[in-house]
C-alpha cells in the first residue's frame, strides 16, 4: 500500500513549510513552442534526450526546470536565475535515474512503496524532520507521526491559528491538503529514487571496499618510513633538441604511433573556429550618456533660484528613474558617498561625479540628529577557558593597565582573544543598536566617548571596552545614475557587423584573414565531442555535429563573448586518433626518450667514476666534474612527493628499497636520471602499525566506497547510447 493510501487524510499546513524547501509546485508554460520546434513537432511529442532507448519527454524536461527555477527563487530572490545551468542539473538527474532504473531491472533489483512508507516513518530524511527538530537537534518524533497521521490534529491547528491571528484568515486547509498530496507523490518517487540508487551504491561499495592486509601494511610503511639521501638529477630540460639530432621525422613518429595507437580511442569530434562581437557600449553610446549629464548639469546651473533647483533635480530624478534613500547615518555610508556629502546641506546637488559604476548626480533632502546613534568601540575579549575566575582576574589586572594609559590597540594585539579585532587593535567601527550582544551594547552606549569600562561578561567572556566616538547625524539624500550602456541600435548595429562577417566568409573569404583585416581575433578550438557545449553552448555543438566541415552559422547571441560567428573547420569520426591529430604529442614523447637515453650514459659513467674511486660519499663527484651538483633531502617518505621535485613516484620507490650509504645504479624519473646515495632510513614502527591498523582499514574502506558509486556509474554512462537534443530545442 503506498504512501497516499496511507496518508490520505493528511493536513499539509504545519508541512508546507518545508516540503516547499525541497518540491515546488507544479507550473508549467508553453509559450515559447512555436519558436522552439521544427515542423511536425510540438510541446507534447518533442523528446529532450534518449537513454538507451526511453525517451525524456520535453514536456516532463521542461516542468522540472520550472520548478527547480521556482524553488532557486524562493531561497535566494536576489540572485539570477540561469535556466542553462538548471537544465543541465535536470538533465545529469535524468540520465542517472534512467540508467540506474534499466539496470535495477536487468539486476532484478526492487523498492517496495512499503520499504519506501517504512523510510517515510522510521527514518524520515532531515527536510522532513527539521521542523519537528528543536535547538538541541532533538527530534520530537512523537509530533512528527501524529502530523503525518492525525489531520484533525493538523485541521485543529490551523483553526486556532487563525483565532490567534498567526494563521491568515485566506488559509483553506482542503487546498493545502491537496497542494500536499501533490507535493507527497513527488516525495515519494524521490525517496523511490533515491532508494534505488543506494541499492547500488550499498552493492559497488561493498565490492571496492575490500582492503587487502598486504596492501594495507605496504601503505603504512610507506607512509611512515623517513628517508634521508643525497642525489644528483641530470635534468632532462638541459638537453637540447640539438644534442639528440633535432626534431624527430615523420617516420620516427609513425614507429611511436604504432605503438599507441590502440590506446586513443576517441568519441566522433568537431573543431571550429569563431569571431566574436562583444556586448559593448560604442562611441555613440558614450556620447548620448554624456549628453543626458551635461543636459541636467546645465539645467541646474540655470535654475535661478532654490525652489527651482529643487524642481529641476525632481524632474531628473523621475525621469531617470533616480533613487531615494531613506535616512542614514553618516558616520556609516559608503566611504565614497560620505566623502562627497558629509559637509552638504539639505538641497545641496552634488556632482556630477564620476566613479566605476556610471555618474552619480547627488542631493541631500534633508539631515537630523539625536534621533539615533551609533557608537565606535574597542574591545579586548578575554575567554572564559577552564577557569573563569582566573580569566576575569586577568580581565581586570589589563582594564588597570589601559585606564592607567597603557596604549589600548598594543594591549588588545597582545591579550585579545577575538580573532576577528585584535589585529587592528579590537576596534569595531559605527554600529548602531540591535548589532551586538546586549550587556556590550549597553557598555558602549551608555558611556561617554574615551571612557574605558569593564571587564563586561557576554556569552563570549570578558571585555574591556574603551568608547571610541558617539554621533546621530543622519542625511536623507537622492542619487541619479548615469551609466554608459549599450543601446539597442549598437546591439543591433553588432549583429549586422556578425551578419556581414558571416556572408562574406560563405562567399569565400579566408576565415584568417577577414579577421586580421576587420581586426578581429579569430580562435580555433580543439577537438571537442557531442557532450560538450563548446563556447557554453549547447546550440552551437549541436550545429557543430549537423553540419558538414566549411559551414558558416548563423550570428549566435552567446553569454560572455556577445554575437559569435562559427566556421566548422575540422571533424573525426568515433575510433582511434589519428596521427595527425598526435604529431605534438608524438613529437613531445619522442624527443623525451630521446633525451632520457642520451643522459643515461652520462649518469652510468659518473657511477663507474665514483666506483673506480672507491668514493664513499655522492659529494665526491665534484673531484672529477665540479659542475655536477648534489643535493640532500631530509624526512621524504615513499609517497611519491619529493622536497624541491614535486612529484617523482619512481625516485621515492628506488629510495625505499636501497641500502643505506651505498651509491646507487641510476633511475629514471620525471625530471631526468637520478643518482641517488641514502644516508639514514627510519623503519615504521610496526607496533603502531597494529594499534592503528584497524582504524586505518576502516577509513581506507569508507574512502573506496565513496569513490566506487561515481566511478560505476560513469562507466556505466559511458557505455550507453545517449542521444542528447538539447541544442535542437533551447537557444542559450
Amino acid at each position: 500500500m503506498g504512501i497516499i493510501s496511507r496518508m490520505r487524510d493528511i493536513s499539509p499546513y504545519l508541512l508546507v513549510l518545508f516540503v516547499i524547501s525541497f518540491i515546488a509546485f507544479m507550473v508549467i508554460s508553453d509559450s515559447s513552442i512555436s519558436t522552439v520546434f521544427n515542423s511536425g513537432t510540438t510541446a507534447a511529442n518533442a523528446v529532450v534526450g534518449v537513454i538507451n532507448g526511453e525517451n525524456i519527454p520535453y514536456q516532463e524536461f521542461e516542468l522540472r526546470v520550472k520548478e527547480q527555477a521556482e524553488l532557486q527563487t524562493q531561497q535566494n530572490p536576489q540572485a539570477e536565475v540561469d535556466e542553462n545551468q538548471i537544465r543541465q542539473s535536470v538533465w545529469d538527474q535524468y540520465v542517472e535515474e534512467i540508467l540506474i532504473k534499466q539496470s535495477a531491472n536487468k539486476a532484478g533489483i526492487k523498492v517496495t512503496q512499503d520499504e519506501v512508507l517504512d523510510l517515510m516513518l522510521d527514518s524520515p530524511p532531515d527536510y522532513l524532520t527539521k521542523n519537528f527538530t528543536d535547538s538541541t537537534g532533538k527530534f520530537n518524533r512523537q509530533a512528527y507521526l501524529e502530523v503525518m497521521t492525525n489531520p484533525d490534529i493538523i485541521a485543529q491547528n490551523i483553526n486556532e491559528g487563525k483565532k490567534r491571528g498567526v494563521i491568515p484568515q485566506t488559509v483553506d486547509p482542503a487546498e493545502e491538503v491537496g497542494k500536499f498530496k501533490k507535493s507527497l507523490i513527488k516525495i515519494e518517487d524521490f525517496l523511490y529514487k533515491s532508494r534505488l540508487a543506494d541499492h547500488f551504491r550499498r552493492a559497488v561499495g561493498a565490492a571496492s571496499s575490500i582492503v587487502s592486509p598486504t596492501f594495507l601494511e605496504q601503505k603504512f610503511k610507506n607512509e611512515n618510513t623517513n628517508m634521508s639521501f643525497d642525489y644528483i638529477l641530470l635534468d632532462i630540460l638541459k638537453v637540447s633538441d640539438k644534442e639528440v639530432g633535432g626534431k624527430p621525422s615523420d617516420q620516427e613518429l609513425k614507429a611511436e604511433y604504432e605503438k599507441v595507437k590502440e590506446f586513443t580511442k576517441q568519441k566522433d569530434a568537431r573543431k571550429i573556429k569563431y569571431v566574436s562581437f562583444p556586448l559593448e557600449p560604442s562611441k555613440g553610446d558614450t556620447l548620448i550618456a554624456q549628453k543626458k549629464i551635461a543636459r541636467i548639469q546645465q539645467s541646474i546651473n540655470e535654475a535661478i533660484t532654490p525652489e527651482i533647483r529643487e524642481a529641476v533635480f525632481q524632474q531628473y530624478l523621475a525621469e531617470y528613474s533616480g533613487k531615494q534613500n531613506e535616512y542614514v547615518m553618516i558616520k556609516t555610508m559608503a566611504p565614497d558617498v560620505k566623502s562627497l556629502l558629509e559637509t552638504s546641506k539639505p538641497g545641496d546637488i552634488v556632482g556630477p561625479v564620476q566613479v566605476m559604476s556610471g555618474t552619480y548626480i547627488y542631493h541631500v533632502d534633508s539631515t537630523r540628529a539625536g534621533e539615533n546613534e551609533v557608537v565606535k568601540a574597542s574591545h579586548i575579549l578575554i575567554n572564559f577557558g577552564t577557569n573563569k575566575d582566573s580569566s576575569k582576574a586577568l580581565a581586570q589586572q589589563i582594564l588597570g593597565r589601559a585606564k592607567k594609559g597603557e596604549d589600548f590597540a598594543l594591549l588588545a594585539k597582545t591579550y585579545s582573544q577575538d580573532q576577528g579585532s585584535k589585529d587592528r587593535g579590537g576596534e569595531y567601527d559605527f554600529f548602531p543598536k540591535g548589532r551586538m550582544v546586549k550587556p556590550f551594547e549597553d557598555a558602549c552606549f551608555n558611556n561617554a566617548p574615551g571612557s574605558i569600562v569593564g571587564p563586561i561578561e557576554t556569552d563570549f567572556g570578558y571585555h574591556i571596552i574603551k568608547v571610541q566616538d558617539k554621533a546621530s547625524e543622519e542625511m536623507k539624500y537622492s542619487e541619479i545614475l548615469i551609466n554608459i550602456s549599450m543601446s539597442q541600435n549598437t546591439k543591433k548595429q553588432l549583429k549586422r557587423d556578425a551578419l556581414s562577417f558571416k556572408q562574406q566568409v560563405e562567399n569565400g573569404t579566408d576565415i584568417d584573414q577577414l579577421g586580421k583585416s576587420l581586426k578581429k581575433n579569430i580562435v580555433e578550438t580543439m577537438f571537442f565531442d557531442k557532450d560538450m557545449p563548446i563556447l557554453g553552448s549547447r546550440f552551437l555543438t549541436n550545429f557543430t555535429f549537423s553540419e558538414k566541415v566549411g559551414t558558416v552559422s548563423d550570428p549566435l547571441e552567446l553569454k560572455y563573448y556577445g554575437f559569435v560567428v562559427a566556421l566548422v573547420t575540422g571533424e573525426r569520426q568515433n575510433g582511434l586518433k589519428q596521427f595527425e591529430d598526435m604529431k605534438d604529442e608524438l613529437t613531445e614523447k619522442v624527443m623525451r626518450s630521446k633525451k632520457l637515453a642520451f643522459i643515461k650514459s652520462k649518469a652510468q659513467n659518473i657511477v663507474k667514476q665514483l666506483q673506480q674511486r672507491n668514493a664513499d660519499r655522492l659529494f665526491k663527484v665534484a673531484e672529477f666534474d665540479p659542475s655536477i651538483e648534489v643535493k640532500s633531502v631530509t624526512d621524504v617518505k615513499n609517497t611519491a612527493s619529493v622536497p624541491g621535485l614535486g612529484l617523482e613516484p619512481v625516485l621515492t620507490q628506488s629510495v625505499m628499497n636501497a641500502p643505506i650509504n651505498k651509491i646507487n645504479a641510476p633511475v629514471a624519473g620525471e625530471k631526468g636520471w637520478f643518482i641517488t646515495q641514502v644516508l639514514q632510513k627510519t623503519d615504521a614502527d610496526m607496533k603502531a602499525f597494529k594499534m592503528q591498523s584497524a582504524e586505518m582499514k576502516k577509513s581506507m574502506s569508507a574512502s573506496a566506497k565513496n569513490s566506487a558509486y561515481p566511478q560505476w556509474f560513469q562507466a556505466l554512462k559511458d557505455n550507453a547510447e545517449i542521444e542528447d537534443n538539447r541544442g535542437k530545442l533551447f537557444r542559450d
